[in-house]
């Protein structure tokens, strides 16, 4: 109860009931004489007002001590939340210094790769001048691309997965063996003969009874007659065919 006389307005709420309460005994002393029980009752009436005035203070120091005990927390967390701010700002700089040199790096490689496309483009375009017929229509847009675009940082791409196509159907190309239909000319005639590719190296046609080989030559396959071979070619491509059972055939492979 002492504690609560601290409060300002519980204090001056408790000395005007005390002096109600002396003012009062002192006006009756002048009409009656002051009794025991008076005191007593007047004392009782003070106890009550100071204790129910404490009793607010109390419920009001309560709730002013969870308002400091929020703004306490909501500081700490804003001070976390500043120390945090300056540690991204720092990460945040690391980063963007890291994205610029992967930029700079990433523009070196562009150039490098523009600069080697660039070099080996004429190359694969002239090998694939020499590509026999099925490989060059089988790859005729991928041979357009690198025979009419430019290399440059627009077209690296496209150049690129031209270039890759042609090199990994050629590739394939080389491992097999190729059955085609195809016009030539030889003895200044035109005939339509069977071919049979053995990867890039060379080739045999037959046309009716005309049989020989084809080589790979600076623009274009070589035909050369060569009839000592009809008798074979002539089983090899009726194997083909399911014509016959499959057996072994003989042509050179080499010149």
């Amino acid at each position: 109860m002492l504690v609560s006389l601290y409060h300002p307005k519980l204090f001056s709420k408790a000395l005007l009931s005390l002096s109600f309460c002396v003012g009062n005994v002192l006006q009756g002393q002048e009409k009656e004489v002051v009794t025991t029980k008076n005191l007593v009752t007047h004392w009782l009436q003070t106890e009550r007002l100071l204790a129910h005035e404490a009793t607010d203070w109390k419920g009001e120091q309560e709730h002013i001590n969870q308002l400091l005990e929020l703004y306490d927390k909501e500081l700490k967390l804003l001070k976390e939340e500043l120390s945090k701010t300056g540690q991204n700002a720092g990460l945040i700089d690391e980063e963007a210094e890291a994205l610029k040199k992967s930029i700079a790096a990433s523009e070196v490689s562009r150039l490098r790769t523009i600069e080697f496309l660039a070099k080996i483009k004429p190359r694969i375009f002239a090998l694939a001048a020499r590509f026999p017929a099925p490989l060059q229509a089988q790859l005729d847009v991928e041979i357009a691309t690198l025979g009419e675009t430019k290399v440059s940082n627009k077209t690296s791409s496209a150049t690129l997965r031209a270039m890759l196509k042609i090199l990994q159907d050629a590739s394939r190309f080389n491992r097999s063996f190729t059955f085609d239909e195809q016009e030539i000319s030889l003895k200044d005639s035109s005939y339509r003969a069977k071919v049979m590719y053995f990867g890039l190296s060379r080739a045999y046609f037959l046309a009716g009874d005309l049989a020989g080989e084809m080589l790979p030559g600076e623009k274009q396959w070589r035909i050369n007659e060569r009839s000592e071979l009809l008798p074979e070619l002539k089983k090899a491509f009726a194997i083909q065919a399911k014509e016959m059972p499959s057996t072994f055939f003989n042509v050179p492979l080499k010149k």
